[in-house]
């Protein structure tokens, strides 16, 4: 086999042929269902089939379900709807009829068998698997109830046709997951379906430049061309940006030498090639608007074959030799609807008046309050006061053996517990986070946009000097009641590694 059709058969033929096999048996068994009752086709089985799985399906009976004669008892009015005036007896007899058959067993209680075949090995093998859509569960002491065959539920919603923005987005969560987990096949997979879609697209487009070409009258470009275009370049814009991540990704899990390493190499050029086709196929959606305002052109207007117009010898010439009051006559219609009534510009000496003469003055009385005047100035309440900031020193002065900081929090609350309350100031505890954290991993100076964060950066070596503590992240969880985070480590630093530093 060659490469491509080998590719289908281990990538694409073992999903396809179940769904596939599932959908044509069961448009069979409908047809013969028809073809047995002459009159029934007026009832559309195909329809009853999918209104059952829907009902099966739904989430509001996920926890209850379906008994077998609730199930039909809910898709008579679909029966009743198409056959008016039959009798109810054959009703609920195609009904039944639809629902034992999406049992797959036959009128005669036979099971449906689907044949297909397996070109994966060595030889070919014709293998056999029961087809059936729903199946009832439930022991001796409980009512049956209805459910769905998980591979009915994929073919149900494989009829269902997503929007093109829709089904672009959910290619690209799936492909982002199965990236996620290392799944490259399934990767490959997606992306090769994607890659279908782009085929699908290139012929909408190339069928619209067609029809421009054939006749420009008969598209609405503005309401119709436009708008399909704009989308088409948006998902195939958002499917470039995603390929190329992918690209990216896969580049930084290739490892020379490593197991899967020809199988990550082929993954990149299929990317590669995705992204190339990707743009050709914006370009050639860039060059729609082009071919509409070229063929418009060549359509629409056409060229004047007749003589040239000469404004000189037919309108100038003439005007020339005419006198003034027979030229007055002619252009005055003319230079009216062109350059419409002018109002004439004649002085108004109670206009000159009006604009020249002094206004009368009006006093403003002076404001209550001066806004200029300057109040006494009050010192702002400081962040950290000298009681808390003594406290402070005492906390970490004490440090001279490994201690975590919930060890700290847990001193500060039982020795000094006025000083843990929030009000104006800023909390002991709250101080004692900030500069472990500081120590820690201590901000740039654009980076203190407040003052609290500027007064322990100002304090901050005074409090905690580094070269005498050092504070370090070992991944144990703070397990205080209202605080999360990393349990930071303060270990002291010894005297010979200090006096080094």
């Amino acid at each position: 086999m060659k490469p491509a059709l080998e590719e289908f058969v281990r990538q694409w033929q073992p999903r396809q042929r179940q769904s596939f096999g599932m959908i044509s048996a069961l448009a069979v068994r409908l047809q013969n269902l028809v073809n047995n009752h002459g009159d029934w086709n007026v009832y559309d089985p195909p329809t009853i089939a999918l209104a059952a799985l829907y009902l099966v399906v739904e989430p509001s009976r996920l926890a209850g379900g379906w008994t077998r004669e609730q199930l039909i008892d809910e898709l008579l009015p679909l029966a009743q709807r198409a056959g008016t005036g039959r009798p109810d007896a054959e009703h609920r007899e195609v009904v039944t009829a639809v629902v034992d058959l999406m049992h797959g067993r036959s009128t005669g209680g036979q099971a449906f068998i689907d044949f297909y075949g397996d070109w994966t090995g060595e030889s070919y093998q014709r293998l056999q698997k029961p087809l059936e859509y729903l199946y009832l569960v439930g022991g001796e002491d409980a009512v049956p109830t209805v459910k769905a065959d998980a591979r009915a539920v994929n073919m149900f919603q494989g009829l269902y046709t997503l929007d093109l923005e829709d089904q672009n987005a959910a290619e690209n969560f799936i492909a982002d997951r199965q990236l996620a987990r290392g799944d490259v096949d399934e990767v490959v997979a997606t992306v090769r379906r994607q890659h279908m879609t782009l085929n699908a697209l290139v012929e909408r487009i190339r069928d619209q430049i067609k029809q421009i070409r054939r006749d420009v009258r008969s598209v609405d470009y503005v309401h119709d061309v436009q708008p399909t275009m704009e989308r088409i370049m948006q998902v195939l814009g958002e499917q470039l940006k995603t390929t190329s991540d992918f690209k990216h990704r896969v580049q930084q899990r290739l490892e020379p030498d490593q197991p899967g390493e020809q199988q990550m190499r082929e993954t990149e050029a299929l990317l590669e090639r995705r992204c190339d086709d990707l743009s050709d196929v914006l370009h050639e959606v860039s060059q729609v608007n082009q071919v509409f305002a070229e063929e418009q052109d060549r359509q629409v207007w056409t060229r004047y074959r007749g003589n040239l117009h000469d404004p000189e010898k037919t309108l100038f010439a003439p005007l020339i030799g005419m006198k003034a009051g027979a030229l007055e006559t002619l252009l005055e219609p003319v230079c009216a609807l062109a350059l419409g009534v002018r109002r004439p510009r004649v002085p108004s000496a109670l206009e000159l008046v009006e604009r020249t003469a002094p206004k009368v003055r009006r006093v403003t009385p002076a404001p209550v309050d001066n806004p200029f005047e300057i109040d006494d100035i009050v010192a702002p309440v400081p962040w950290i006061r000298d009681e808390t900031l003594n406290c402070l020193r005492e906390l970490f002065g004490a440090v001279d053996q490994p201690t975590r900081l919930s060890e700290l929090l847990t001193r500060a609350v039982r020795d000094h517990p006025d000083l843990c309350r929030t009000g104006e100031h800023a909390t002991l505890t709250h101080l004692v986070c900030l500069v472990t954290l500081t120590a820690f991993a201590p901000p740039h100076a654009t980076e203190a946009a407040d003052d609290l964060t500027i007064a322990v950066l100002t304090r901050q070596r005074e409090l905690l000097d580094p070269d005498r503590i050092r504070v370090i992240n070992d991944n144990t969880p703070l397990s205080l009641p209202g605080i999360a985070g990393d349990d930071l480590l303060l270990q002291p630093v010894p005297a010979a590694a200090g006096g080094n530093q």
